[in-house]
């Protein structure tokens, strides 16, 4: 990572206020947003969109991505550059968890990685960052604004926020390293976000998964040495066997109601489609695990098998 601020070697943040009442809903918040940022001023008292349906007020049409994570409230403020119309927006968005502020961050964020926070990603003047339970977004607003901009405000704001309890989500540790395409791991609980990443040629209606707050998972991006195209690799942690066990008979009586030609090998069920990839399944203690888009059987039993001897490993 590289630090984007350059030849500043300090930051002067002035007129931190204690805290801010929201009315509406009497949610009592620390003030995040300083007043001024050295040679920036924050134009007038943060707006915050405390709940669900604050939230659609600030983004109608893409609140429930948001509302499928821990959401709790994003604060919004601008700052407005001395002398200048130049401004930039910053909104920093409060989770229950801090899994599910990193899970928001890895879905929005694009770009290179930066030295901000617990980690950042840098596109252009745009910046996303994780920090503890909180994930902020800092954007152009008016006028002029180069990546520096971005990324001096970006870091004296996010100097400002609490640090708190900080750790990856745990299903990660039972990603496989080989083939990985750094990255591209997307955390989630519900279907809202596995139905806007391609893993089939068909639309999933159903909630075959039994995808719900209650679920932890993860899909990454992968890419063997035989492999000319990247696939997808789902794994799914529930909170009882059961549930496990059901949403792998859903996936199975799935494909094959799609007529797809099925391989079983004890636990492990492969399934080709009629463009001649292959999708693997498998169900272990809480978990399933799936690959979906694989060029080869090989491939597609293999990463499955991967994270099944993880699983076995980190058995309690």
């Amino acid at each position: 990572k590289v630090c984007p601020v350059n030849g500043r070697s300090a930051i002067v943040v002035e007129g931190i206020q204690p805290q801010v009442m929201t009315n509406e809903n009497g949610i009592l918040e620390n003030d995040l947003f300083p007043v001024s940022v050295e040679g920036w001023k924050r134009r007038g008292a943060p707006t915050v969109y405390a709940g669900k349906d604050k939230l659609f007020e600030y983004i109608n049409g893409g609140a429930e991505v948001y509302l499928s994570y821990s959401f709790i409230q994003v604060s919004k403020a601008v700052y407005v550059k001395n002398g200048t119309d130049n401004s930039v927006k910053v909104d920093i968005w409060e989770f229950g968890r801090s899994d599910d502020a990193y899970g928001v961050f890895a879905k929005d964020k694009a770009g290179q990685g930066v030295n901000i926070g617990n980690e950042a990603s840098l596109y252009e003047n745009y910046l996303w960052v994780w920090k503890g339970k909180y994930f902020m977004s800092i954007e152009p607003y008016r006028g002029d604004i180069s990546p520096d901009d971005i990324t001096f405000i970006g870091a004296a704001v996010v100097d400002n926020i609490p640090a708190g309890e900080v750790h990856l989500p745990a299903i990660l540790m039972y990603l496989p390293e080989e083939g990985y395409i750094q990255g591209s791991s997307r955390y989630f609980h519900k279907k809202i976000i596995l139905d806007n990443i391609y893993i089939s040629d068909r639309f999933i209606d159903r909630n075959v998964l039994n995808l719900s707050e209650q679920t932890d998972a993860v899909v990454a991006d992968y890419k063997s040495e035989t492999s000319s195209l990247p696939f997808k690799l789902l794994i799914v942690k529930y909170p009882e066997k059961s549930v496990a066990e059901e949403s792998f008979k859903n996936f199975v009586e799935l494909r094959e109601s799609w007529g797809e030609d099925v391989v079983k090998t004890g636990r492990l069920h492969t399934f080709e489609d009629l463009k001649g990839k292959y999708s693997s399944i498998s169900c272990i203690n809480s978990f399933i695990i799936v690959t979906f888009l694989v060029e080869t059987r090989e491939d597609a039993e293999f990463y499955v098998n991967n994270v099944i001897s993880k699983v076995e490993a980190n058995q309690d």
